[in-house]
């Protein structure tokens, strides 16, 4: 027999919907506020950060799929494949794979914040390699700390 026709409080042990979760969080969270839950921003909304001339392409390689002994110009060629494809939205200063990057990353630094912009619009969500692109605005201070 079907558990939704039994009643909202058959199975007690379950959650109905958002508010029960939020109840449920709260419960758990004891003393702690909802407030100091770290937010997340909506998958939905494309490039996060302050637009900027940086931005970081994540998901552009699967780290855990790189072997350097077998194909030592992997991080060339992909170095080279996103200078490549960023050039059709304005002049590129600088590509930078993150080789340590546990979420594939590649840095890029355009000549304006219209190239950058461009750039993220059209690879934001693409698929790269089997791997979908997240594409991101970073802080020139970010870029400075990372990129070597």
């Amino acid at each position: 027999d079907d558990a939704s026709s039994a009643g909202p409080n058959a199975n007690p042990g379950l959650l109905r919907d958002a508010n029960d979760r939020l109840a449920l969080m709260q419960k758990l969270q004891g003393s702690q506020s909802m407030s100091a839950m770290p937010t997340l921003a909506p998958l939905g909304q494309p490039g996060g950060g302050q637009p900027s001339t940086v931005i970081v392409l994540h998901g552009m390689f699967n780290p855990n799929q790189v072997n350097i002994h077998n194909d030592p110009e992997f991080f060339n060629d992909i170095e080279a494949d996103v200078e490549q494809e960023c050039r059709k939205y304005g002049a590129v200063n600088k590509v930078w794979p993150d080789q340590a990057s546990t979420r594939g990353d590649v840095w890029v630094r355009f000549a304006d914040i219209t190239s950058a912009s461009n750039c993220l619009r059209a690879l934001d969500r693409r698929w790269f390699a089997g791997q979908q692109i997240i594409a991101e605005f970073t802080t020139e201070a970010a870029w400075a700390a990372t990129v070597r």
